[in-house]
């Protein structure tokens, strides 16, 4: 029984940790090229502790917290997304089938310059419809498709909650376990973003890359580093149809820590990592720092 239960905590919090690491929060992550410099990426999210490990089966409820300032700004927002992940143990390709739902709640803020503007409401929802994982010994991998829906807030010339435009991210993970308690883990992925019906722009495609590298001073508790690096890789156009060539790309790294005890008959995942831009190109650097809350059904 005790060797169920850990197996499942291990299992069950890097599911949550990559279904949730795709949400978007656009008014004080804007980044970049792409429209108002805004993306559906947040950096380093994507990486993190046992992030290919993959549950084959169960239903899990995770609760998201993130925060991101611009560096000697003072604009930035707080992201909540509670999320329902389901793995029903069916068996596509090889692998083991999940996918997940998470509603997006962001608070922002503006007040930089004559700017004094704050928004509360629903951001963006981010869907996962197809998860596969795969495992040979030593190696994790993941495939999944997840979607990024305009179900927030946006309008002209407003702060927004949206970035009014569907998102669709491809992404690959591996976690490779090695000898004295040491983990490698990698995630590249690949965003196409459809046009903005309000604007008439259409961003460009972007590249993302996130990794960490962890040591487990025990089996329940991990420490490390994680660090992202984004590009965007394809033109923009305007509504008159001007290219505008891509300006975006940035990288960050930062700690990490990773805590999975047993509570009672409940297995609960906790992570904190913050990271901080040490190179930007098209913006302000900005900080995030994001927590982790998981917990078995």
């Amino acid at each position: 029984m005790k060797k169920k239960c850990k197996e499942r905590r291990k299992l069950a919090t890097p599911l949550f940790q990559w279904m949730a690491a795709m949400l978007a929060v656009e008014a004080g992550s804007d980044a970049l090229a792409v429209e108002r410099w805004g993306s559906n990426y947040l950096p380093g999210f994507y990486g993190d502790f046992h992030m290919a490990v993959f549950p084959e089966e169960g239903t899990f409820l995770s609760q998201f917290l993130a925060g991101v300032k611009a560096m000697g700004g003072q604009a930035g927002s707080v992201v909540e997304m509670p999320g329902i992940i389901h793995a029903p143990g069916w068996d596509v390709l090889g692998g083991h089938f999940a996918a997940a739902f998470y509603p997006n709640l962001t608070v922002s803020w503006d007040h930089t310059g004559a700017q004094h503007s704050e928004r509360v409401g629903l951001g963006d929802f981010y869907l996962v419809p197809l998860g596969i994982s795969w495992k040979w010994t030593n190696v994790y991998l993941v495939a999944f498709q997840g979607v990024v829906a305009p179900t927030g807030h946006f309008g002209l010339n407003d702060l927004n909650n949206s970035r009014n435009i569907w998102t669709l991210d491809q992404n690959v993970m591996l976690t490779w376990t090695l000898p004295a308690a040491m983990e490698l883990n990698l995630d590249v992925g690949f965003m196409e973003n459809l046009g903005n019906s309000a604007t008439g722009y259409d961003s460009g495609e972007e590249f993302h890359l996130d990794y960490t590298v962890a040591h487990y001073v025990m089996d329940i508790v991990g420490i490390g580093f994680t660090g992202s690096y984004y590009r965007q890789i394809t033109h923009d156009e305007a509504p008159t149809g001007a290219l505008l060539f891509p300006e975006g790309s940035a990288a960050s790294i930062g700690p990490a820590v990773y805590f999975s005890p047993h509570v009672g008959d409940r297995d609960i995942g906790l992570s904190l990592k913050w990271l901080h831009e040490v190179y930007v190109d098209g913006r302000p650097r900005q900080d995030y720092l994001m927590s982790r809350v998981f917990l078995a059904f």
